[in-house]
């Protein structure tokens, strides 16, 4: 795996902290995400370290820092770090020197989430108070989960069959949960008000149900941004059009018969989104992957000023990654006309280090490249940009459609926009949130288990690391 990171020409990471529930020990993640010379995406663990003391951001920068010098990842393969929005988080990657990006998803957990509490609308949170009351019922009893299943049989009709659901329960982590289990609870409602009838449970007024059935509705794009958001193939250029919809979405007039507290809840929603995001163009992460997804481009953004700065950044980033190409291929070709010039002293003389070229460069002493760059390269890569951004855009699926990864089309066109193509691999490599480390905590809560209580910390990451890295090389077991 150490040769597949020393060939990642940029990398990005996702980071997050987990502490498994059976032992209380903590853990410290770092993923890394690229794409290859092949144009294929690779995602990898590159190390879990278990984490002691208090997880501020001084011990949290000290652990990355030492995670990237294991794998040798200098300043110039160092990219964007995509973290929680806790402030521990904010500061170690402040004080490790990385760029760093807020997760999408997490960030759409907390305006969700401020959305449904009582103190913004209460009676959007009674509700679903009441609704987790009566979910909980049947998720702790047996007796009246098989009362429900049999009612749901009884429902069912040659022609029309009544879904053979359980419920949901929903946890204060995942937003999308409260979500789902609203939208069950939707599902089963004419079995819930049979049961009902005959036991003792919490009830919802016919006011109530038709509440929940708008906040599902007014849930809907975000629990769809969010699983779009999950993809593989998802990129931080999703963040600014997925924001404008949003936004289009919660500003758009209240439809007929809508509740005076949906539209509070909408409100709040807005206001949030808006807070929270104020500043999102003007990231050059997200100006730049957004304007380079051949189905978003420039169309996505608030003002003729912001799609000139869009441009002007992707050939600022143009320009320095061939400067930075062509560097590293001058010396290169330095040292083979060395060798090819002055064969017998190879082994005796004191050859020129690779620092001496640097500095033949860097003084101007070879001046034909300086020159080339100035006169032709720029004039390429406006022409690059010119054609990109005057094609129209590719047409985006429609959900449930999954959209397809925006590397696809710069893999059949790398050749037509050589200079915009490197630029592409280097920024449409980071994701928009930090899922991966997630699922990698999914995984963990697999291994440290009730049976598994005497596991250490340091045997638990290795582990891990070792299930993970064995998926990732593709290793056959």
């Amino acid at each position: 795996m150490q040769v597949m990171v020393d060939d990642a020409p940029y990398i990005s990471f996702t980071s997050n902290v987990w502490t498994s529930t059976n032992n209380l020990d903590a853990f410290l993640s770092l993923t890394g995400h690229w794409i290859d010379s092949d144009w294929s995406r690779i995602s990898v663990l590159l190390q879990l370290q278990p984490l002691e003391g208090r997880h501020t951001g001084e011990l949290i920068s000290n652990h990355l820092q030492s995670m990237l010098a294991d794998w040798n990842i200098n300043i110039a393969k160092k990219g964007v770090l995509v973290r929680d929005n806790g402030s521990s988080m904010k500061l170690a990657a402040r004080l490790a020197e990385l760029d760093d990006l807020g997760c999408y998803i997490h960030t759409i957990q907390l305006v969700v989430v401020d959305a449904l509490k009582p103190k913004v609308e209460r009676a959007v949170g009674s509700t679903t108070a009441i609704a987790r009351s009566i979910v909980g019922h049947f998720r702790h009893s047996t007796k009246a989960t098989e009362a429900l299943e049999k009612i749901q049989l009884s429902l069912t009709t040659d022609t029309t069959p009544f879904p053979q659901h359980r419920l949901i329960q929903d946890v204060p982590t995942r937003w999308n949960s409260t979500f789902y289990m609203l939208e069950r609870l939707q599902e089963q409602k004419r079995a819930i008000g049979l049961y009902a009838q005959d036991n003792d449970i919490a009830t919802l007024t016919p006011n109530q149900w038709n509440l929940i059935d708008k906040i599902i509705s007014t849930l809907r794009p975000f629990e769809q941004e969010t699983k779009n958001a999950s993809l593989a193939s998802a990129t931080a250029g999703m963040i600014i059009p997925s924001i404008r919809l949003l936004l289009l979405f919660l500003e758009s007039p209240a439809s007929p018969g809508d509740d005076f507290e949906i539209g509070m809840m909408r409100s709040q929603m807005l206001l949030n989104l808006k807070t929270r995001y104020a500043d999102i163009e003007n990231s050059r992460l997200c100006v730049i992957s957004t304007s380079l997804d051949p189905t978003t481009k420039l169309c996505f953004f608030s003002s003729d000023e912001k799609r000139e700065l869009a441009k002007k950044w992707i050939f600022e980033e143009a320009l320095e990654c061939h400067t930075r190409n062509s560097s590293l291929a001058e010396v290169e070709e330095l040292i083979r006309v060395e060798e090819v010039n002055d064969p017998g002293v190879i082994d005796n003389a004191i050859k020129p280090t690779l620092h001496d070229y640097w500095q033949q460069l860097a003084q101007g002493k070879q001046s034909t490249i300086a020159t080339s760059l100035n006169d032709n390269i720029r004039f390429q890569i406006e022409q690059e940009i010119m054609k990109f951004f005057s094609e129209g855009l590719k047409p985006r699926p429609a959900p449930p459609a999954i959209p397809q990864d925006p590397i696809t089309y710069w893999k059949s066109n790398s050749h037509v926009f050589p200079n915009l193509a490197a630029v592409a691999r280097r920024f449409l490599s980071t994701p928009p949130s930090s899922v991966d480390s997630e699922r990698l905590f999914s995984t963990a809560g697999a291994i440290c288990t009730d049976k598994r209580s005497r596991l250490s910390a340091s045997k638990s990451a290795m582990l891990l690391f070792n299930k993970m890295g064995l998926d990732a090389l593709n290793f056959n077991y």
